[in-house]
């Protein structure tokens, strides 16, 4: 059995992270290097998180991971995003806590549309389009955000009181648990 390679994630003050990334072209979806890379995602995703995009691990490229299907942990439950659009976003916003593998240990309350219609290319070259909603929703934009340069914290409203650690957080949802079951 091949030993699965897990890459080091990049944190938030790595510039990568901050940088607007690069279209994949068509023809390199085939290749070997991008096949390695999306390999790559998904082994280092698996057991961390519901998403990873391509510049958490120090590549700038419009390539994401993410579970379609949070609470069943499963590889086969991540689709493979290259080139996302969102094409439109509902006005319904909808407050949730967020956290990061480029952050580790913290947490914020983001505000995100409950409803998005996007558009991506998937690993065999089809051109996808799909409604999302709801904590999928969140997920995408989240990871779509990595690919513009953008981190969760820059969406929190108000740092000082929506912004804090994972165990600060998990306190809040005793406090006051949200519908919201994933987060």
């Amino acid at each position: 059995m091949p030993i699965k390679k897990k890459i080091s994630i990049k944190t938030w003050e790595d510039p990568i992270l901050r940088q607007v990334a690069i279209d994949v072209q068509p023809s390199e979806i085939s290749s070997k290097k991008f096949q390695v890379l999306v390999r790559n995602l998904l082994n280092t995703v698996e057991g961390e998180g519901v998403g990873l995009a391509a510049p958490q691990i120090g590549v700038s490229k419009r390539v994401f991971v993410m579970n379609f299907e949070p609470g069943k942990t499963e590889l086969s439950n991540f689709v493979i995003v290259i080139n996302p659009q969102i094409l439109h976003k509902s006005d319904d916003l909808e407050k949730e806590g967020e956290g990061c593998l480029s952050i580790p240990g913290m947490m914020g309350i983001v505000p995100r549309h409950r409803v998005i219609d996007v558009s991506y290319t998937d690993l065999s070259g089809k051109i996808v389009n799909q409604q999302l909603c709801d904590y999928v929703a969140r997920i995408f934009q989240h990871e779509y955000d990595h690919l513009d340069g953008i981190l969760f914290v820059d969406h929190i409203e108000n740092k000082d009181r929506d912004f804090m650690t994972e165990d600060q957080y998990l306190e809040l949802e005793k406090k006051n648990p949200s519908d919201e079951s994933e987060l």
